[in-house]
């Protein structure tokens, strides 16, 4: 089914606070961050009733809020984090694995066009975060697991978007190394330097 913008407002909101109770009035506020109409709650309750016809009971009302049903791993962002704290604790090997399985959920930035509403804009800069975080670590898994090209290409991508992530330097420095690529290790550690 279709949704209108202010419909996936609405859901979005519900999923960046599962299983949380989201107030009514919170909802209003993120729909209608300026001036809510007069009709707001009644239009919520029918914004909240067409999702109910296109999710089912997943949209439950307690008191004078709604919360999603959702388990864990039906929301991507929820599945990405699980993967990425669990590739912390493994071998380099399998911790490259998980974080390409973690990073293969993304498409675009966290909560897409909706990134920037007053009430997605924390939880999407914390994925965005933790999805840079998870890039990094990626890099350094796969180069500790002996595999120095890719993780040079993994950390040099990282770099060329995020140029002041210090740790990503490193990694490409090491990895350039560790490749056999001297000169270019060389002049890496020297853009790093002159960038940070």
């Amino acid at each position: 089914a279709t949704m209108s913008p202010k419909q996936r407002i609405v859901l979005a909101v519900l999923v960046a606070n599962a299983p949380t109770v989201v107030s009514a009035d919170a909802l209003i506020d993120a729909v209608w961050p300026d001036e809510p109409p007069l009709t707001a709650r009644t239009t919520l309750r029918a914004y909240v009733s067409r999702l109910r016809r296109a999710l089912g009971q997943r949209i439950v009302t307690e008191g004078d809020g709604y919360r999603i049903a959702v388990e864990p791993d039906e929301v991507d962002a929820a599945r990405f984090e699980s993967l990425v704290d669990r590739a912390s604790s493994t071998d380099p090997e399998h911790a490259a694995a998980l974080l390409g399985e973690a990073l293969g959920l993304w498409r675009g930035r966290a909560f897409g066009d909706l990134s920037d509403l007053d009430a997605l804009r924390s939880h999407a800069r914390r994925l965005d975060l933790r999805r840079s975080d998870a890039r990094e670590m990626l890099a350094t898994a796969l180069l500790d697991a002996g595999r120095s090209a890719e993780a040079s290409a993994v950390a040099q991508a990282l770099c060329d978007e995020e140029p002041y992530r210090e740790g990503a330097w490193a990694t490409v420095v090491r990895s350039l190394a560790a490749d056999g690529r001297r000169t270019e290790a060389l002049r890496a550690y020297q853009r790093a330097a002159a960038t940070l």
